[in-house]
């Protein structure tokens, strides 16, 4: 095919076609592989070339070789697969209990024993829509760079997200409120609605993506989880009544948001400053059990805001603080793997099987 196109472009300049005709043959002899330059040097000559090199796209590490010498070889048949490894995708599954805390454009920090007290960082570039139904996680796609090529395809990473969520459970990113940001490529942020110059695509607002509009939001109340006594349906706490004769709690139900590390986000129930039991609570609910009033196994409809006991041990109480951020870590193993076209996804990558 390649000679009978070198061929078509000599007839052309031959019978003295137009300029237009004559650039289609060139371009044809293109789409073949062939560069510029080769088809100038071509035309020159006005000789075909039984013996042409032809050139890789992209340039980067042989990742497969299916061509031999010699080999026939068919129009559109894979000889070589090439990935740029100076750019690589981590792969990592996040539980499914994680999934109020990732973001598009979030930053993470990973590390793999590969490189042993070497941290990297890259931006998440996709979530997957879809939990995985074998495995209960999601796939969560990274671009990290690495210009070392320390990271190869296919190593184990453990990935750290630092997030920061406001009392609606919207993550905050204050560099982006106010801001557009494009679908594909993160780094490209603007101020104003605009055309994103690398995927040429419309920029999104931040908000779209989950992040916080406000420009000083409000943080949510977080307390430890040794504080929550949980029935499966109701989650209780008790919170110490101030300014009485003796230790007085009072049965609170609250609700509660996502876990955060070792604690939970509070969103009705509590008020910052009031200081809840988180040793020692289980005590006081059984002896109210005992006395047969409300308890964590006995609910009721309370017709004010809870109901004090008062007990003789002191338990252990801490003040509900408000959380400015929470640490996200997602333990799971995941995988590197290369952002090249000529590669198909990894089927098993939700099990964590190479470098992100």
């Amino acid at each position: 095919m390649l000679i009978k196109s070198q061929v078509e472009l000599f007839e052309s300049i031959k019978s003295g076609d137009t300029e237009g005709i004559i650039h289609g043959a060139e371009e044809k002899l293109m789409q073949y592989g062939l560069t510029k330059e080769q088809v100038k040097r071509i035309r020159e000559s006005r000789k075909p070339d039984l013996y042409i090199t032809l050139r890789a796209p992209i340039g980067g590490v042989v990742i497969k070789k299916n061509a031999i010498l010699g080999q026939f070889v068919k129009e559109g048949q894979e000889m070589f697969v090439i990935n740029d490894l100076s750019h690589v995708w981590v792969k990592l599954d996040a539980y499914e209990r994680n999934m109020p805390w990732i973001r598009y454009g979030q930053n993470v920090t990973f590390t793999t024993a590969a490189v042993p007290g070497k941290t990297y960082g890259g931006k998440i570039i996709f979530v997957d829509p879809v939990l995985n139904m074998n495995t209960r996680t999601v796939n969560v796609r990274v671009d990290a760079a690495n210009p070392e090529f320390e990271l190869k395809p296919h190593m184990f990473v453990n990935a750290v997200i630092q997030v920061e969520v406001d009392n609606a459970g919207n993550v905050i990113n204050s560099d982006w409120v106010g801001k557009y940001i494009c679908p594909f490529h993160p780094n490209e942020v603007s101020s104003v609605p605009g055309i994103c110059p690398e995927s040429k695509q419309p920029l999104q607002p931040a908000s779209a993506y989950g992040y916080s509009e406000a420009s000083h939001p409000k943080l949510p109340l977080v307390i430890p989880e040794t504080a929550v006594l949980y029935t499966g349906t109701r989650s209780l706490v008790y919170v110490d009544v101030p300014n009485q004769n003796q230790p007085t709690y009072e049965q609170r139900e609250v609700t509660l948001g996502p876990k955060t590390g070792d604690g939970y986000v509070i969103y009705r129930g509590l008020e910052e400053g009031e200081n809840v039991v988180i040793k020692g609570n289980f005590q006081i609910d059984s002896s109210v059990q005992i006395l047969g009033e409300p308890s964590m196994m006995n609910p009721f409809q309370p017709e004010t805001k809870g109901s004090a006991y008062s007990s003789k041990p002191t338990p252990e109480t801490t003040s509900v603080p408000r959380a400015a951020h929470r640490e996200k870590r997602e333990e799971t193993n995941s995988v590197i793997q290369k952002p090249a076209p000529e590669m198909s996804p990894d089927p098993h990558a939700s099990h964590g099987t190479g470098g992100r």
